[in-house]
């Protein structure tokens, strides 16, 4: 069934021509070259939830008139375990590593 399906794709492929190519992932055994690559859903909620958050937080302290506290405290935490200080306060991070997300619980 798989066969005829294979099949029956090529010639519809074939009809809009559309020409195969064959690349290294596809001439090695046992690979799968659509599923070499897929996004980490989960991950990429995690960065949006926690995104929207910071900015609601920066937008709340800044209505407060809290943002340079924030930043004070931010870049002045003690070192404890599964979390490594930061250097720079919160709005100077322009780009997070791997390293300081999962510090800060991301």
């Amino acid at each position: 069934m798989q066969e005829a399906n294979s099949e029956g794709c090529q010639n519809r492929l074939a009809q809009l021509d559309v020409k195969p190519i064959q690349n290294a992932p596809w001439s090695l055994p046992s690979i799968d070259p659509p599923a070499i690559v897929r996004a980490d859903i989960l991950h990429n909620i995690l960065l949006g939830v926690q995104k929207n958050m910071m900015e609601w937080v920066q937008g709340f302290l800044g209505k407060h008139k809290r943002l340079a506290v924030f930043d004070e405290i931010w870049s002045s935490l003690p070192p404890y375990p599964g979390f490594t200080p930061l250097k720079k306060q919160y709005r100077q991070i322009t780009m997070w590593s791997g390293t300081e997300m999962r510090g800060v619980g991301g």
